[in-house]
């Protein structure tokens, strides 16, 4: 009987060891432009040279550590992961889209990104539980000679897929360039046919100026945007509920028409405060007859326009402070309108 019991404990102590040896803490993978991309990653002496080798070599879970420099490359996010970069660290893409997320549970801070030939800096498509934060993004568009599609600083897109959990705060997004028959977004979220929700969207202490687009006139004149939610437009069945877009400073956007923050699909209870809008330019206004488009806040397909809040911003030198274009009212009370 006693050796029954001693080998129960010995069979639960040796279960008990294999069970803790196939756990993997979460651990740090190193990018240096000094590196390789045959070295294991592990250590900072030991780092890899490109940002995608590190995310293939890395685990679920885990870090990689970018050392500020220069990486000339198109970064896919293909598991959990969180990518940090040091003061300095810039992934400079070449073209198409400098980061593209393709996974739940990711997270990018402290990068710059620029991508001056390609559409877009950060991409998500159908992922949730994603947090960018402290980045900058910058010069992307400029030299992008495509005749289609819109330039992006940062995009979320629910497509396929139901998306939660976006955190966008603390980012310095600038010189988003949108070239002849385009438009140029700092902040995308949508996309207009969607038929799925966004839930727990939070836009929130971004920094976000020089946004340009075409202002020839229409098609070839195009729309800047700072911040744009037009996810399930007209005859679309999904909404971007109850977003909240707090604390952002916004100005210097130049187009044929230019909306500060526009929330220009189903926005059902979104809470929109704190916001400052400065030097709205469109080239509309001009247009004859005149068709005054600078608008601070631009609220549009949206038949939840009556439930969203939209107090406590500022706006100073644009033509107007918050444009209704529905046919539902819209509580703008308690902002500060330039005088």
């Amino acid at each position: 009987m006693k050796k029954l019991v001693f080998l129960s404990i010995l069979t639960c102590i040796l279960i008990a060891a294999i069970s803790v040896s196939v756990v993997k803490a979460a651990g740090f993978v190193y990018v240096a432009p000094t590196g390789s991309d045959t070295n294991d990653c592990l250590t900072s002496a030991n780092a890899c040279a490109t940002i995608q080798a590190a995310i293939n070599k890395a685990a679920a879970g885990d870090t990689v550590d970018v050392a500020a420099g220069t990486y000339p490359e198109n970064v896919n996010i293909t598991k959990s992961l969180n990518l940090t970069g040091a003061a300095g660290a810039t992934v400079a893409a070449p073209g198409g889209t400098a980061i593209t997320i393709s996974a739940d549970g990711v997270s990018i801070s402290g990068m710059t990104i620029t991508n001056s030939s390609g559409k877009t800096g950060i991409y998500v498509a159908d992922h949730s539980n994603l947090t960018i934060s402290n980045n900058t993004v910058t010069n992307v568009g400029s030299a992008d000679a495509s005749t289609s599609g819109t330039n992006l600083g940062v995009a979320v897109i629910s497509s396929a897929a139901a998306v939660d959990s976006i955190t966008i705060t603390n980012n310095h997004i600038s010189q988003i360039v949108g070239g002849p028959g385009k438009s140029a977004d700092a902040i995308a979220v949508g996309w207009s046919g969607g038929s799925m929700n966004i839930t727990n969207l939070l836009i929130q202490g971004n920094t976000i100026s020089n946004v340009t687009s075409d202002t020839s006139a229409w098609p070839t004149g195009h729309g800047a945007y700072g911040i744009i939610i037009n996810h399930a437009g007209p005859g679309a069945t999904g909404q971007t509920v109850a977003p909240q877009i707090k604390d952002n400073n916004i100005s210097n956007l130049e187009g044929l028409w230019a909306h500060g923050i526009g929330l220009e699909g189903n926005t059902p209870n979104a809470v929109v405060s704190g916001n400052i809008i400065d030097h709205l330019v469109d080239h509309k206004s001009t247009q004859t007859p005149p068709v005054p488009d600078a608008a601070g806040i631009q609220v549009e397909d949206n038949p939840s326009a009556s439930t969203v809040t939209i107090s406590g911003n500022s706006f100073t030198n644009v033509l107007l402070g918050v444009r209704n274009a529905t046919t539902y009212s819209v509580n703008a009370a308690g902002n500060y309108w330039g005088d």
